[in-house]
């Protein structure tokens, strides 16, 4: 298992296939399993945090902004 198909699979981007082989190696092994579970966690704080919109520009910043040479 390679850490970039954990993280696929932690955002749901992995192919049925890929899903389902590495399912099967995660049930094999407990620790991979714990710590693939752990990395979708932070993965979906990640994309919650990320998507707070109280971050976004204003529309006098972004104008501000587009405004630059």
């Amino acid at each position: 298992m390679k850490p970039e198909q954990i993280t696929a699979w932690a955002l749901e981007e992995a192919s049925a296939e890929e899903r389902q082989q590495l399912e099967a190696e995660l049930h094999e092994n407990p620790q991979a399993k714990q710590n693939a579970e752990e990395t979708k966690q932070f993965c979906h704080f990640l994309l919650a945090e990320l998507r707070d919109e109280s971050l976004a520009l204003t529309d006098k910043q972004r104008e501000r902004l587009q405004a630059q040479p």
